[in-house]
């Protein structure tokens, strides 16, 4: 089984289902320069519950979020006003 590398390891994000998804959960995590570079909202999957996250699962139909770690090919930023 071939292995995945960490190509870029300056950055870690954390989303934290255990909060709403009304507060700010996603974090980004500058780990050269030790300090939080981003947080924001996030949205969890459509089946996984309503204000909190309660259902998860791997599988893409299930259209739930997915618990564990991911190698992100890139980053982007939307700029959108809240309302």
């Amino acid at each position: 089984m071939e292995k995945k590398r960490i190509t870029n390891s300056c950055y870690l994000t954390i989303c934290d289902f255990s909060q709403s998804s009304g507060e700010k959960r996603l974090y980004v995590i500058d780990l050269e320069n030790h300090q939080l570079s981003f947080n924001t909202y996030v949205a969890h999957g459509r089946n996984s519950g309503t204000d909190f996250a309660k259902k998860f699962s791997n599988d893409p139909r299930s259209h739930q979020s997915s618990l564990g770690f991911y190698i992100t090919r890139g980053t982007y930023r939307v700029n959108m006003a809240l309302p």
